[in-house]
């Protein structure tokens, strides 16, 4: 974890800050170009999405939450990265 906070820290997309709770510890926020990036990932992550769905009806959209949670449970259970 060290290395990639460096390594985004290194790309001024991250910061380091001291934890006020723990004197040892330090927190981990987003810069202002860190912030733009992910801004960014998520809004074509939306277009995308909006895109490979255009053609489902109303009930399709109203099961996406349920059936994506399924699927990230199964895949939990299976041993999955998510």
């Amino acid at each position: 974890m060290t290395g990639l906070v460096a390594r985004a820290e290194k790309r001024e997309l991250v910061q380091r800050l001291p934890s006020p709770h723990d004197g040892r510890g330090v927190l981990v926020g987003l810069t202002l170009l860190g912030r733009q990036l992910t801004d960014g990932c998520a809004a074509e992550a939306d277009r995308q999405i909006i895109a490979l769905t255009s053609s489902f009806t109303a009930t399709d959209h109203t099961r996406i939450p349920a059936l994506t949670a399924k699927l990230l449970y199964a895949a939990q259970a299976d041993g999955g990265a998510f």
